[in-house]
């Protein structure tokens, strides 16, 4: 038995890895079985296209995670701005949450104050729907609380002890 006949026996048997992919490339075209040849061009070319695609899935996941955090900082930023600069009917508006020591109360949302302490964020509305009266459309707001944490009773024309009779009058 020549050496052709036992490489022929013992090649019956399932084909390895790099025979089925040989077997392959030749039904590919001329051009890419020149290209998957050079196969260190070809490893580089994938290895780089999933280098590529594995750090933009990283840059979106980053992306993803940091935009909001820094879009609540610069809104952050802008309610305590705003808390620094209210004016005279702001003030008497965020008073009325110390002087009735309430946590939500209903305000007529088109007065052009209220509109305005909403629109800055300072304050929000619990629900879309309300009730009509003669001020306009009533619905309950609360402090955000964003800005729960920076008004302050000396910010809005309140003494700093509220529980204290004398400093009330």
């Amino acid at each position: 038995i020549g050496g052709d006949a036992v490489e022929t026996i013992i090649r019956t048997g399932p084909q390895s890895f790099s025979e089925k992919s040989r077997d392959f490339i030749r039904f590919l075209p001329d051009r890419t079985r020149r290209f998957v040849r050079n196969h260190q061009d070809f490893t580089f070319t994938v290895g780089f296209l999933l280098l590529l695609l594995a750090g933009l899935i990283v840059f979106k996941f980053l992306w993803t995670r940091i935009t909001p955090a820094v879009r609540e900082g610069a809104r952050r930023k802008d309610i305590v701005r705003a808390v620094k600069r209210l004016d005279s009917d702001e003030q008497a508006v965020l008073r009325e949450f110390y002087l009735q020591n309430a946590n939500s109360l209903e305000m007529p949302v088109e007065d052009r104050v209220v509109a305005g302490l909403i629109k800055k964020g300072i304050l929000q509305t619990t629900r879309d729907k309300g009730e009509f009266s003669a001020s306009g459309l009533m619905l309950p707001v609360i402090l955000s609380p964003a800005a729960a944490k920076y008004v302050k009773p000396s910010k809005i024309g309140l003494p700093k002890d509220l529980g204290d009779p004398a400093a009330r009058d």
